[in-house]
């Protein structure tokens, strides 16, 4: 037998009620977009229960991102990472969930220029 003292053992009515918004959000902005993610995951952690969060993610595809970010009104950020390569970030609050886009594009992807950005 084990007990875990790092995590309750129940699902509390906040966190429950964060991931049902964030299923919702999820599901509209699918519904929605132009530009259909490779993945999204739905966040509502122990630890923060009334902060839920949706990652978006767009495998090596910023363009995107932008797409994304300007039908939902998510302000990008664009860095350099340290391979060489660029993430691009969208973030934006909606509904009372945070609402994260993201793509990480090789150094390759960044030298071949914009044409190769959307093809990759």
């Amino acid at each position: 037998m084990s007990i875990n003292l790092t995590r309750p053992t129940s699902t509390g009515p906040v966190q429950r009620n964060s991931y049902m918004a964030a299923l919702s959000l999820a599901e509209t902005l699918l519904s929605e977009t132009t530009a259909v993610p490779t993945s999204v995951n739905v966040e509502a952690s122990h630890f923060a229960p009334a902060t839920p969060l949706i990652k978006v993610y767009f495998h090596r595809d910023p363009a995107a991102v932008l797409r994304f970010a300007a039908q939902f009104g998510l302000v990008v950020s664009v860095e350099k990472h340290l391979n060489g390569g660029e993430y691009t970030e969208a973030n934006a609050e909606r509904d009372g969930v945070k609402v994260q886009a993201w793509a990480l594009l090789t150094a390759e992807g960044v030298a071949a220029g914009t044409d190769a950005r959307v093809a990759a």
